[in-house]
């Protein structure tokens, strides 16, 4: 064997699609030797002058799993912050940053995403006469804002803008006192998932002195107390010395914090003498109960999920030992949402993965249906004085807008429209139902621009996600309004594996029915084709996290059906993702591959080993962020290694971002740059001419 080549031999495996190390190792784990492959493999930049892809650092890594020999040729991209990652991340970012230089458009969507400045208002509570919401503008971070509903008169209580420069700390889980005196909120540093607690003083506009650790992103949110001296939170297992919070994921419990008092005095939950806790949700055997209310004789209202509902249903019931009446029974539709207020029940269903908003008297009676203005989502409900209901609601064209609805009346107007800097009107949306590979029918919602004519190769953007029941529903992204004034389409499908037709919906796409979401992501995609939307060469994907999953393992299915692709902070190595940060929480959704059936399974999907040398597999730029503790970055890194070295003829790139985490907490400004190039790669590569130059739309 040459030095630093690694030689092509038949597969090690029963799976065939792994043929480029040898079968020289030394077991798992092996780092004595790195190789820095040498590749002939090249890519062409836009201007056509062709270039290597970076080497890769690699070892003759082979793990023995049921008795199937899977190579990891580049397990020692595993080790973060080693130098040949580094060295690595690094040419990676500078070919990329190469490739997208030279791409006109990339500018074009720069500048019109900046332009665009849309302030909109995010309901979180609802006290008495007083509103609670984030408000977005053209800063980094949203506004945490008050309102006095009867006089109008808004104060900004928190912005988080004044935290960081860059913005690259963020606010997330914050929530108010009932007497209004308290704020606690969560801050988190550099998009990571770890968050740490802090206790504002709203009068005074100060923090209390203590701070809480060891919080971390997507846990339970706080509880006050009733009598807002303390609340109930989450916290994990701290972190021995040297070790990160997100190696210690597996313990978490709850515990009451009183205000002013040092977080080593805080008690688990249970403990004598804490305050009483009004319990908001409960959770058995995979069925959860929200709480909504009480109605006028003193019972729980309360929202129901899981095996027993699986349909959602809403319930009147007090106790655990007490038979569970049902107020409004699950039926065809998905009880996405409830909310008691008023005396009547206001149940937001999903209809083909839109919302549709009815109402009930507290006997489950049917009151009508409140009209919505669209095809789009009702994201959350509130009961607000004189009679009133808040509703927020969005769709792909609309922000999020706050209506108020009149129980006596029976009558909706808008709260708050959000002030925009283009007219939601420039766009129209149409629901496409699109077949699977099993004749199931899965909607698609397609938006553009409402004067552009369907030719058959529009440039079009699908994007899902489908995992987690997770409900992907049409709802508004700003950043996805310079690539419809460009002539674009934007698409998203409601795939199985999400939660957007109740339980068995998610069951179908989980586990061993996973390749259902990849055939409905196939089926979406050839149904904007049959409908003379676009083409396969017009055709480009996306999704992140699990929906960067979706995106890698369907492009390396069909690469015949899709014309570009953009994976984001995917799970890519299914073998190993359970050994990472909190990964171990996906084993009910992907399975344990400590079974030989469904380490069957996922080895049939799990990209990294999936991609075939020689096979031209569309354009891909792959995307993650370094400080990405919810899916180690090293999945992004060995995908990229692997199909830059298959030999395919169309780019593969890596973006890695600097200094952010998983995507959440992201400042404005990042996310300018991450969608423009997101954009430009897509369409320097579908393979057509802007309608007009990618510029926002102004009023």
């Amino acid at each position: 064997m040459i030095p630093g080549v690694i030689a092509k031999f038949p597969s090690i495996s029963k799976y065939p699609f792994r043929n480029n190390l040898s079968t020289n190792s030394n077991g798992p784990g092996d780092y004595d030797v790195i190789i820095m492959l040498i590749r002939t493999t090249q890519i062409k930049l836009p201007q056509g002058k062709p270039t290597a892809y970076p080497s890769a650092p690699s070892d003759h890594t082979v793990d023995n799993i049921h008795g199937v020999e899977v190579a990891d040729p580049y397990r020692p991209l595993e080790k973060l912050n080693a130098p040949q990652t580094r060295a690595f991340i690094k040419e990676q970012n500078e070919l990329t940053e190469t490739y997208l230089g030279q791409v006109p458009e990339r500018a074009d969507f720069a500048k019109a995403l900046n332009s665009i400045n849309i302030e909109t208002h995010a309901v979180k509570q609802v006290e008495g006469n007083t509103l609670y919401y984030a408000k977005a503008t053209e800063d980094n971070h949203a506004l945490i804002c008050r309102q006095d509903m009867t006089t109008g008169e808004e104060t900004v209580l928190m912005d988080p803008n004044e935290f960081s420069e860059d913005g690259r700390i963020s606010i997330d889980q914050w929530k108010v006192s009932p007497d209004g005196q308290s704020i606690a909120y969560g801050i988190r540093t550099k998009g990571t998932d770890e968050m740490e607690w802090r206790i504002r003083d709203v009068k005074t506009g100060k923090d209390y002195d203590e701070t809480l650790d060891n919080g971390r992103y997507g846990a339970s949110d706080i509880s006050w107390s009733e009598d807002s001296k303390g609340f109930y939170y989450n916290k994990y297992q701290a972190p021995q010395e040297g070790q990160a919070i997100t190696e210690v994921v597996v313990h978490e419990n709850e515990y009451y914090h009183e205000l002013a008092t040092p977080q080593t005095s805080d008690k688990p939950a249970g403990s004598p003498g804490l305050p009483e806790q009004d319990w908001t949700w409960k959770s058995v055997d995979g069925n959860s109960w929200s709480r909504l209310g009480d109605n006028d004789q003193g019972h729980n209202i309360v929202l129901a999920k899981g095996p027993m509902y699986p349909k959602g249903a809403v319930l009147a019931w007090d106790d655990y030992n007490e038979e569970q009446k049902v107020v409004i029974p699950g039926g065809d539709l998905n009880l996405a949402d409830a909310v008691f207020a008023h005396d009547q029940i206001f149940a937001s269903y999903l209809k083909d993965g839109r919302s549709q908003l009815m109402r009930f008297d507290s006997n489950g009676n049917s009151l009508g249906e409140i009209e919505l203005p669209g095809m789009g989502t009702v994201s959350s409900m509130y009961e607000a004085p004189d009679g009133k209901l808040l509703y927020q609601y969005s769709s792909h064209s609309q922000p999020h807008t706050i209506y108020s609805f009149d129980v006596k009346t029976g009558e909706s107007k808008e709260y708050y429209r959000p002030q925009t800097s283009y007219p939601a009107n420039h766009y129209v949306t149409r629901l496409v139902m699109s077949e699977s590979e099993d004749g199931t029918e899965v909607p698609v919602y397609v938006t553009h621009r409402a004067d552009l004519e369907m030719d058959g190769e529009r440039p079009t953007y699908l994007y899902a996600y489908g995992g987690f029941d997770v409900n992907e529903t049409p709802d508004f992204d700003w950043t996805k309004l310079p690539w419809m004034d460009a002539g674009g389409v934007y698409a998203t499908a409601s795939l199985r594996g999400g939660g957007e037709n109740g339980r068995e919906w998610h069951q179908a796409g989980r586990r061993m029915k996973k390749q259902n979401v990849f055939d409905d992501f196939i089926g979406a995609g050839e149904a904007l084709i049959k409908e003379g939307i676009t083409s396969p060469k017009n055709l480009g994907i996306g999704g992140g996290s699990n929906g960067g999953l979706l995106v890698a393992a369907t492009e390396l299915q069909r690469p015949d059906l899709f014309g570009a692709a953009v994976p984001e902070v995917g799970v890519y190595d299914m073998p190993r993702f359970a050994k990472f940060t909190g990964g171990f929480h996906w084993i009910s959704e992907y399975g344990e591959v400590e079974k030989p059936n469904l380490f069957e399974t996922m080895m049939s999907y799990s990209p990294l080993h999936n991609v075939k040398d020689g096979v031209n597999y569309p354009p891909t730029m792959i995307m993650t962020g370094d400080h990405d503790d919810r899916v180690t970055p090293s999945h992004s890194y060995k995908l990229a290694a692997e199909m830059q070295s298959a030999g395919g003829e169309n780019p593969v790139l890596l973006r890695t971002q600097a200094n952010i985490g998983h995507g959440y907490g992201m400042p404005r400004w990042m996310r300018v740059e991450q969608s423009a190039d997101k954009m430009a790669f897509l369409w320097e590569n579908l393979n057509t001419e802007p309608s007009e130059k990618p510029e926002a739309q102004a009023v």
